[in-house]
């Protein structure tokens, strides 16, 4: 009798039936039986002197359930690794599934019986060369380089005390009194703040710009700061309590002297910013850093780009193979391996999830075609360059190494770095086998492209 018998039901569904023959386990149970035997310890009894009798009675079942479901678990791992290609999901115990009872004193043949879900049959289409997609190559325009290096001059720059009126993204120290009425409240609470003029509300805007250090301002503390920020906040960082004052009442009107006003100044075009930000010796003059950055946010694009083509193959590939999935069996198998699932939350939540199993099996196919393998060495190599890119170019090769084998024990961090290589080689293939026209594109255009798109699939 074979091991596992697979019955279709229909082309979406089958039963597979696991038969466990007597003669399989028996030999190992009667072995296992003897070794509790042997280190039972019973009172009345000496050490490995208890009767069998006992021994079957208090650990037969448990002994026999556990040889039985591992034999019919190889069986079922066996034969599925065998046909993985045919069958979506895994199996889930049949509705249709006799009782089994387990008797150490009565041995017997075993069987059980599971429901799965059986792969779509389908023909790929879509890709070949009467088929053509837009690549998109977005130009870097001289603007977009220079309001880089000017954040970049920001970033490195210094801050120094003003005497001018306040600007806007000038830094501004207040020092204020809690007010009762008109005046300031004796013994009213006092605090200091520092915020950038940038995170002023408009109504403190009006009442702040224009002003100076030495100035005298007024202001509500729950209507100083933008991005509404809640009363734990306002508490802790614009009025400084401590966490045991918290319950405290104040009244948000406040009066306050401008302490301290500093403005960036933002740094020099010389070797010393140029070292700062693009790394010590890279970039000589002006010209050398603008033509860095153009590179730079050219990599960047060339990357989005190509994310937005893969996208494009992925959903035109989608719609060109159309095929039934067995939903029926896939939600019941939600269900039945994650106790969190019910059975609403997967009626739910099933469209996304069946958009990602019909591009698991295209990409099957996909890989298939174009026979893309992933060695272990490339695996390597890709979390090496990975562990260079956090040390920014510093080269260790012991650190390295060490660090790529704590990476390739972590069975997930293995997955996920064999999945990136494989999808890149993959749409590599799908690229060179297709059409691509260019497209050129702004960064304006290609943002509001991509935001059309988020849309479209939201």
């Amino acid at each position: 009798m074979s091991k596992v018998v697979r019955e279709n039901v229909d082309n979406l569904t089958a039963t597979l039936t696991v038969n466990v023959a007597k003669d399989e386990y028996q030999a190992s149970f009667q072995k296992e039986l003897k070794k509790y035997q042997g280190q039972a310890q019973v009172k009345g009894f000496r050490k490995g002197k208890v009767p069998m009798g006992y021994i079957k009675k208090n650990f037969g079942q448990a002994l026999l359930v556990d040889l039985v479901n591992k034999q019919m678990q190889d069986h079922l791992v066996s034969f599925l690794t065998e046909h993985q290609k045919d069958f979506v999901g895994q199996p889930i115990p049949s509705d249709d599934q006799a009782e089994v009872v387990f008797d150490a004193n009565d041995l017997k043949d075993f069987t059980f019986t599971f429901e799965i879900g059986q792969a779509p049959q389908f023909e790929l289409q879509g890709i070949g060369e009467g088929n053509s997609f837009d690549h998109y190559v977005v130009e870097v325009d001289d603007a977009t380089v220079m309001e880089e290096l000017d954040t970049a001059t920001k970033r490195h720059g210094d801050r120094s005390a003003t005497e001018e009126a306040i600007v806007e993204n000038d830094m501004i120290k207040i020092e204020a009194v809690e007010l009762e009425g008109d005046a300031p409240k004796k013994d009213g609470h006092q605090t200091h703040i520092s915020l950038l003029a940038d995170r002023l509300t408009d109504d403190a805007k009006k009442e702040i710009l224009g002003k100076k250090a030495g100035d005298t301002i007024r202001f509500n503390v729950n209507n100083l700061e933008t991005g509404d920020p809640d009363e734990k906040y306002i508490k802790k960082y614009l009025l400084n309590l401590e966490e045991d004052q918290m319950d405290q009442e104040i009244n948000p009107d406040f009066e306050g002297k401008i302490t301290e006003v500093t403005r960036l100044v933002p740094a020099e075009f010389n070797q010393e910013f140029f070292d700062k930000n693009f790394g010590e010796g890279r970039v000589s003059s002006l010209d050398e850093a603008k033509d860095f950055i153009k590179t730079e946010i050219g990599k960047f694009y060339a990357e989005q780009t190509n994310n937005l083509l893969h996208r494009d193959i992925q959903d035109a590939l989608m719609e060109q193979n159309s095929f039934d999935l067995p939903d029926a069996f896939l939600k019941k198998w939600l269900v039945f391996t994650d106790e969190k699932n019910t059975v609403e939350k997967v009626e739910e939540e099933y469209p996304q999830y069946a958009v990602s199993v019909k591009w698991s099996l295209i990409r099957e196919k996909l890989e298939e075609q174009f026979e893309v393998k992933v060695e272990e060495a490339e695996i390597r190599e890709s979390m090496a360059n990975q562990v260079r890119q956090y040390l920014q170019g510093m080269d260790n090769p012991e650190f390295i190494a060490s660090t790529v084998d704590r990476l390739m024990a972590d069975q997930k961090q293995v997955n996920n770095t064999y999945h990136e290589i494989a999808t890149k080689k993959l749409f590599d293939q799908i690229g060179a086998s297709v059409k691509l026209k260019d497209k050129k594109i702004s960064i304006e255009e290609f943002r509001a492209l991509v935001q059309e798109r988020n849309e479209k699939n939201q």
